[in-house]
């Protein structure tokens, strides 16, 4: 079946309705970070809109099945979140906190400042999901957006350090 986004594989960046970037698991990079209002909020007291980060990520990298289904480097997909560099009302960070304190862990930006263009380049898995878009004009269509980003490579458990000589063990006797 094909879908189709204004959302979604746009390596031109043209307006025409283009199909959308198939769900599964990509290995992404930050192409470029901006701010923009939310559109589709409601305004403050002030008559503003809320911020919205918007990071355009792109495919660094294909597997092989991946590749044999026609996806290229270079396609994209973008991803909006609310500018909320805080914990929400539960008292879990917001997604925007929670995706910056997951770069932190990983050692790509430093604690404390960082700015939007620092994130380019910065590589992750993304997962990519089938969605039935609500909002706009494009109410009732079938779109994909990113669900989750996750480290390139997940950590790994430890493994207990065997010693190679019988006389390394520390026995108790």
């Amino acid at each position: 079946m094909t879908t189709t986004s204004w959302n979604t594989r746009q390596p031109d960046q043209s307006t025409a309705p283009v199909e959308s970037l198939p769900a599964g698991t990509y290995l992404m990079k930050i192409n470029a970070a901006s701010i923009e209002d939310d559109r589709f909020a409601q305004t403050d007291r002030d008559g503003k809109l809320p911020q919205n980060i918007v990071l355009v990520w792109e495919v660094a990298r294909l597997t092989p099945d991946q590749a044999s289904a026609g996806i290229m480097v270079g396609e994209r997909i973008w991803q909006r979140m609310r500018a909320h560099f805080g914990n929400k009302q539960d008292g879990t960070p917001s997604r925007f906190l929670a995706f910056i304190q997951s770069l932190v862990a990983q050692q790509l930006l430093a604690d404390g400042q960082f700015t939007l263009t620092d994130l380019v380049g910065i590589e992750q898995r993304v997962i990519v999901e089938e969605f039935t878009k609500t909002l706009g004009a494009n109410a009732g269509q079938i779109g994909t957006r990113i669900s989750s980003v996750e480290p390139v490579t997940l950590p790994r458990r430890a493994v207990p350090q065997t010693p190679s000589n019988q006389d390394e063990l520390d026995l108790p006797f």
